[in-house]
């Protein structure tokens, strides 16, 4: 029983001494291995001796039966692991991917236009909106240009940071001076802090209301009746100034007087600062030019001074047209908005310019070294067919020389007895599993690869003179009229 029990551990653990899948080799079948493993020389001799088996019987005994299962797990066995190397190469086949590389670069230009399709369809009914905003703003610039016979375009600063800051310095010039000369002349007796008080309100009717009065003028210059009277008006509130600040004057030199306290009682004092506006009104009627102190003078000129450079400043802050500057703007957001959303679209089509076209000198580049590695893993996998063939022949024939081995040895002991009539036919054959990869298939594909790589370049060349083309209708597209610009903008 020991035979039978080794030949059931074969059975049941044979895949467990399978040779690594990466390691198939062919090893000739040595027969005497094979009868010392599974006795075919002694139980052949024990069973011709014993008549057995008996001429009866009419199919193969167990001895034939255990030869052939033996053969027949070989075989399966050295299937699995071909089988396992082959997957492994099919899958490097399908990591390769050298197939898709002529799909790839014969859809290149479609990929594309699929790209640019898709950002044009996102983009166009904005562009198109944008272009009417862009338009009607242009048409409306045009027109009011048209309207004051302008020939030039608007003109005004870019930032009017340094139009604000001027009138600023201004304000802090002439604030410090009338501090300084209405020191202690309040009427109302707040002393220093009182002075400073009636300076600022004078540099700020000097100054700020003079910086509005002065952009206001531009008014002057419009077509429209009401506006132009606003001018007008501003232009007379401007011609006031020369006398306010002469009034500043007056009522400087009226204050300062009081700065004496010892000189007037206190009833007298109360009614003098109670006076000093009414009498620096008369005295300025009567008198205008009667101004005493160097100081009162200093006040006047400064105050003219300021006044002139705040109503040139608000002036020069806007264009000499009124509403000039306004429609100009408006058009160069108008274009900077179409231009944007335009620079948008076009980094969309031409992002997806640029990856295909990456992708094609990839593919061109990477084709060569793909099809090399494509023919050593095909020469690998061929080989192993062959070595596959060879092994499966070898164990065929053993097979065979295994069952004429045992027939031989059982004839000796019967000394002449006849034997079974099966003894006297061929072995029943042994199934050889197929090779399992289509071998065939991948041959006649690496000549195909091996043809199309004689003309990749052509075709690569031919699909980037497309993508060219398809850029540029699709860039024409996106332009939509070029955008007019006011001369110098």
């Amino acid at each position: 029983m020991k035979w039978y029990w080794r030949w059931l551990i074969g059975v049941f653990t044979s895949r467990r001494r399978r040779r690594p899948a990466s390691a198939i080799e062919f090893v000739p079948t040595k027969i005497w291995e094979v009868d010392a493993e599974l006795d075919i020389s002694k139980r052949a001799r024990e069973q011709g001796a014993a008549g057995l088996p008996s001429i009866m019987d009419t199919q193969p005994d167990f001895m034939h039966k255990l030869i052939r299962v033996h053969f027949h797990q070989k075989l399966w066995s050295l299937h699995t692991d071909v089988q396992a190397l082959a997957d492994h190469y099919d899958r490097q086949f399908a990591q390769l991917g050298i197939e898709s590389i002529p799909k790839q670069v014969r859809s290149a230009p479609d990929r594309f236009q699929q790209l640019a399709d898709s950002a044009l369809t996102r983009y166009r009914s904005q562009l198109q909106e944008f272009r009417v905003r862009r338009d009607n703003a242009k048409q409306a610039y045009h027109g009011f240009k048209k309207k004051y016979g302008a020939v030039s375009d608007a003109e005004y600063p870019e930032s009017k940071f340094g139009h604000f800051a001027f009138p600023f310095l201004l304000l802090v010039l002439e604030a410090l001076f009338n501090s300084y000369v209405f020191a202690g002349a309040d009427p109302t007796g707040r002393g220093v802090a009182g002075g400073i008080r009636i300076a600022l309100i004078i540099a700020l009717i000097n100054v700020v209301i003079a910086v509005l009065i002065g952009n206001s003028l531009r008014n002057l210059n419009s077509k429209d009746i009401f506006i132009k009277l606003l001018g007008a008006l501003a232009a007379c509130v401007a011609v006031v100034y020369a006398p306010l600040n002469l009034f500043w004057a007056h009522y400087r030199d009226r204050a300062i007087a009081l700065k004496n306290l010892d000189a007037f009682s206190f009833d007298e004092l109360i009614k003098l600062r109670m006076k000093v506006l009414p009498d620096a009104w008369d005295h300025f009627v009567e008198h205008p030019l009667a101004i005493t102190s160097i100081e009162s003078w200093g006040l006047f000129a400064l105050g003219c001074v300021v006044v002139g450079f705040a109503l040139l400043d608000g002036y020069a802050m806007s264009d000499p047209i009124p509403g000039f500057e306004r429609r100009h703007r408006a058009l160069l957001r108008a274009q900077a908005a179409l231009e944007r959303l335009r620079q948008e679209c076009i980094s969309l089509i031409e992002g997806a310019f640029s990856r295909i076209s990456d992708e094609l000198r990839a593919a061109a580049k990477s084709y060569g070294s793909l099809f090399t590695t494509y023919d050593v893993v095909l020469g690998t996998l061929a080989r192993l067919e062959t070595v596959y063939g060879n092994q499966a022949r070898d164990y065929v024939e053993s097979y065979d020389a295994a069952i004429a081995l045992y027939r031989a040895e059982n004839r000796v002991q019967r000394q002449g007895a006849p034997t079974p009539d099966y003894f006297n036919r061929s072995a029943e054959p042994l199934p050889v599993p197929p090779f399992p990869a289509d071998l065939q298939a991948k041959t006649r594909w690496r000549e195909d690869f091996r043809t199309y790589s004689d003309r990749i370049t052509t075709e690569v060349t031919s699909a980037e003179t497309e993508l060219q083309a398809r850029r540029a209708t699709a860039l024409r597209d996106v332009d939509i009229g070029p955008t007019e610009r006011p001369n110098g903008w």
